[in-house]
């Protein structure tokens, strides 16, 4: 494997920081393990095996310091042929390989994009053969909004929509949500919880669920217009 570079100013990060002193070994460990294109295996049971043996880190708490990277935009999770990959965010800024070596997991991406791509026209198919009127399908704009806005695919999109039964007025929600939050963990949670007033509290000093955020503003909304009237 490529012997790595790791930046001084790295320990200085302010995204890093903010993590538990493990998290930011874990994310030097990420950086070390990966391939030349940047890409390494993210199986939380791997992972602690491979960068932090002889710990007692849980798998659930591994898992949710790579989470904790992604929602800063570190790295990004997918799964590749069957695995769960990473991808350092930025690595080629930092990594300068004059002989590159041909990433694994880039075979299984092009080869998962292939499979995602022909499902996600089944399933479009699949949607617009369930109305009566396929110029102006009941779900299929819903479904297309959230693809397009999420970068998820159609699949994806229209299992958010079936599974958690995502209405219009619950994906303005989101959206506005996602507006507050971010996308990337707003895509996050869209797959986990059926709207955002059932996400738990972040637990930060202060923090307020997203549905008594909206309770308040709705209640200000109110105040404001009978103060106008």
């Amino acid at each position: 494997m490529t012997r790595r570079m790791i930046d001084a100013d790295i320990f200085q990060c302010a995204d890093l920081i903010t993590l538990p002193p493990a998290a930011r070994l874990l994310f030097i460990g990420l950086i070390v393990n990966a391939d030349d294109e940047g890409l390494g295996r993210a199986e939380p049971a791997y992972l602690r095996n491979r960068i932090l043996p002889g710990t007692r880190t849980s798998a659930t708490v591994l898992q949710q310091w790579l989470d904790a990277l992604v929602a800063r935009d570190m790295l990004t999770l997918d799964v590749q042929g069957g695995a769960s990959v990473y991808q350092i965010t930025n690595f080629h800024r930092y990594q300068k390989l004059k002989y590159k070596r041909a990433s694994t997991y880039k075979a299984l991406e092009e080869k998962g994009r292939e499979e995602k791509g022909n499902k996600e026209e089944e399933v479009q198919g699949q949607y617009v053969a369930k109305t009566s009127t396929p110029a102006t399908p009941e779900k299929y704009p819903l479904i297309d909004d959230i693809a397009m806005t999420f970068a998820i695919g159609y699949a994806k999109a229209g299992k958010i929509v079936e599974s958690f039964g995502t209405t219009e007025a619950t994906w303005e929600l989101w959206k506005e949500y996602a507006e507050e939050k971010g996308v990337r963990l707003a895509v996050m949670n869209i797959q986990r919880y059926p709207t955002p007033d059932k996400i738990p509290g972040t637990g930060e000093a202060g923090a307020k669920p997203f549905a008594q955020v909206q309770e308040e503003k709705a209640k200000a909304d109110a105040r404001r217009l009978r103060g106008a009237e």
